[in-house]
């Protein structure tokens, strides 16, 4: 079932894709390069990056952000662009990479329903 839904979906995305592209390539083009960033993001690569985090995202300003010291709790919310926490205050990175990960106030609920609403029902 579920590979099915899987299916359904990505194949009508991929329709709404190349509707866009005969009509619209721009936006292609910028769906690829924040694709491409969020996979960057999310890389555990080892390069210095660090000349560059305080415009873009990276993976260790990720890795932070699901850090489970107290001082990187509810920090990095930002996805492409980081300097979006720093005028929120809501940005954390020190030089070293985080040490643990997780969530340190109990357990996450188990359904994925609960889980959508735990932010708001605490």
């Amino acid at each position: 079932m579920f590979k099915t839904l899987t299916t359904i979906f990505l194949g009508r995305a991929n329709r709404i894709e190349e509707a866009l592209e005969a009509d619209n390539a721009v936006l292609i083009i910028e769906q690829k390069v924040r694709e491409a960033e969020a996979g960057h993001a999310m890389a555990n690569c080892g390069i210095d990056l660090s000349k560059i985090e305080w415009l873009l995202v990276t993976p260790k300003y990720h890795h932070w952000h699901h850090a489970d010291a107290p001082e990187a709790i509810n920090k990095n919310y930002a996805v492409y662009l980081s300097f979006i926490d720093k005028l929120f205050g809501t940005q954390y990175n020190p030089k070293n990479w985080p040490e643990g990960y997780g969530v340190i106030d109990g357990e996450p609920p188990k359904t994925l329903f609960r889980q959508q609403l735990h932010p708001f029902t605490g």
